[in-house]
């Protein structure tokens, strides 16, 4: 009966399903099962939704019991479902693993044990990356190189000595960069978590200084060409003093500038600047001051526009507009001492990947 269907209405249909049904329908048939795990289907069926990231120091230090929320990306940031992490039956004991970054339904994570992870946390797979160590001061990203229909992870290890590895999830190898390939910059601290990037149209983002100089700039980079750009911030950002960290989850390149990185234990002001025009430096511009006896911290953009905060004094979420109102229909409890917020698109993309010496594990 189910062979009698023109190939296009299964299609239709398919189309119409939810992620969790649709990956119960792999198992109904060869036929079902070929069109889901299609390439061209995957990448056209995907749901837009944010990723709430909590976690609270549960023993000694570098132990930690995180969680993982699916929020609506709608005024009121609805409840989706939630997700255990990944990797607890593997870890000896609780650990704590930062978010590199998400992209097309994928969330990337370092984990201090256990190094990185590409992770579907709609269809409940993951993936181990091969060990690669970079220098202990060092930045990384995520993203989705379109061109070639790859996921790559890239690190970069600066002073002293440059290196840039590129991680393809295609040919699932590490790749090095040395030399006259890499241009010429400093990390600073950490002020987020091992990402503090951001992915935009192909390119990785994150803020650096010059090796000479020491003024803050955009280091960019382009994945599918794999090659390195720079964009100019704001010329009352670029002195060394000033602590500057790219912040991913809008649609627009931005920025928080802060005196200290003690801004990143609810502590210091901090002020977000947006890039307008992107490319055009003239049109960065301030949208938003925090202030320290609030005790809030930045988590990102809302669909609206809004500036996403999470307040550790109540331990809640609001959303803040341009006029510093918060919306009263906004208030996500956050169970953790510490919260993250990235937009996240559901997809069923690892559903195609097959398994190599069992590196694709569902759980």
């Amino acid at each position: 009966m189910l062979s009698r269907f023109p190939l296009e209405i299964l299609e239709y249909i398919l189309h119409k399903l939810s992620l969790k049904t649709l990956v119960l329908c792999t198992s109904v048939c060869k036929q079902w099962k070929s069109i889901i795990a299609d390439p061209v289907f995957i990448s056209n069926h995907i749901g837009h939704t944010c990723l709430l990231r909590q976690w609270r120091k549960i023993g000694e230090e570098f132990q930690f019991q995180e969680s993982y929320s699916l929020l609506l990306d709608n005024n009121r940031f609805d409840l989706v479902t939630t997700f255990e992490y990944p990797l607890s039956d593997r870890c000896n004991h609780p650990t704590f693993s930062q978010l590199v970054g998400t992209c097309n339904g994928l969330v990337c994570l370092y984990n201090l044990g256990l190094d990185f992870i590409i992770w579907n946390p709609t269809i409940r797979k993951y993936f181990l990356l091969p060990v690669r160590r970079l220098a202990n001061l060092s930045y990384y990203g995520f993203g989705f190189d379109s061109r070639n229909n790859d996921f790559k992870v890239v690190g970069l290890a600066g002073n002293p000595g440059y290196e840039v590895a590129v991680f393809s999830l295609a040919t699932r190898c590490w790749k090095i960069f040395t030399g006259s390939r890499i241009p010429s910059f400093m990390l600073k601290e950490l002020l987020f978590e091992k990402g503090n990037s951001m992915f935009k149209d192909g390119l990785l983002h994150w803020a650096v200084m010059t090796n000479k100089t020491h003024e803050n700039f955009v280091l960019t980079f382009d994945l599918a060409e794999e090659t390195f750009g720079e964009i100019m911030l704001p010329e009352c950002l670029r002195a060394r003093e000033n602590i500057v960290s790219v912040l991913g989850g809008g649609n627009l390149l931005t920025v928080i500038h802060s005196a200290s990185s003690a801004y990143t234990m609810y502590k210091e002001d901090f002020h977000i600047w947006i890039m307008k025009e992107y490319g055009i430096v003239e049109s960065w511009t301030k949208v938003y001051t925090g202030f320290a006896r609030k005790l809030s911290k930045p988590l990102g953009f809302s669909k609206r526009g809004e500036v996403l905060l999470h307040c550790q004094r109540t331990g809640k979420i609001i959303a803040v507009d341009e006029g510093k109102k918060p919306r009263k229909d906004v208030e996500i409890i956050v169970n953790g001492e510490y919260a993250s917020l990235s937009y996240h698109i559901e997809s069923l993309f690892l559903l195609d990947k097959s398994t190599r010496d069992g590196d694709i594990i569902s759980y």
